[in-house]
């Protein structure tokens, strides 16, 4: 299990500023390094990749930089990661953009990663244990949200229900934000969560991608006035 613990800011700021990924508020924001992996091959969903991928090289990233803030009942989730050939969008058939996706318990309540399944991010969740994604993808119009039991059952919600997203690529690293609402968990709750992150030039997409093999904390900061 990972003992990694991101901590979240509650800033005075209006929400839709933070879907800037260089506004000041992510400036004053705490920010923790999490490694990443290649996924096993072994868990990919069919032969066929699993031989195609068997003598190439995959995981490229293997670092991404996390900072988050609670923004009334939103939580805004601050990614960044070093790229230095960026695929910003997808304009022929074989081209695959960067993307990146968190993975949260679909019902986790206020649930420490001791208390979960430490395979969960491993197995795309399970049908006692369902999770939640939202994924962002460069170049696309909007961000996805999907529910997941399992490896190779992710399906994907009609509608984004107010998840929004943003990218931006310079100096060669991505830096995306996720916000999106989060109702019912409050200041000192435990939120389990889990990153990915794709890259393009290398191909990647759907399970062939970086990722952190377990869950890390995100703990909700208890606004001044509310502990006690």
């Amino acid at each position: 299990m990972s003992d990694q613990v991101l901590a979240t800011d509650t800033l005075a700021t209006p929400a839709n500023s933070l879907l800037d990924p260089l506004a000041s508020a992510w400036q004053q924001a705490d920010e923790l390094g999490i490694e990443l992996i290649p996924t096993p091959l072994d868990k990919q969903p069919s032969a066929y990749i699993q031989t195609s991928w068997s003598d190439k090289t995959w995981g490229l990233i293997n670092q991404v930089f996390v900072k988050a803030v609670q923004a009334s009942d939103s939580l805004a989730v601050h990614l960044r990661w070093r790229c230095d050939t960026p695929v910003r969008n997808i304009h022929d058939i074989n081209v695959y953009a960067d993307a990146c996706a968190l993975m949260f318990p679909a019902s986790s309540g206020n649930a420490a990663v001791s208390s979960l399944n430490p395979d969960l991010p491993q197995s795309m969740g399970s049908e006692s244990s369902p999770v939640n994604l939202w994924y962002w993808r460069a170049g696309a119009v909007a961000p996805l949200i999907g529910e997941a039991k399992g490896i190779g059952t992710v399906t994907r919600e009609s509608d984004a229900n107010g998840l929004q997203a943003s990218g931006l690529w310079q100096a060669e690293e991505w830096q995306v934000v996720l916000m999106g609402p989060m109702p019912g968990l409050m200041g000192g709750d435990t939120l389990p969560v889990a990153f990915a992150v794709w890259a393009g030039s290398h191909a990647e997409r759907a399970g062939i991608k970086s990722f952190t093999p377990t869950f890390c904390d995100l703990r909700l900061s208890t606004p001044a006035g509310d502990a006690g």
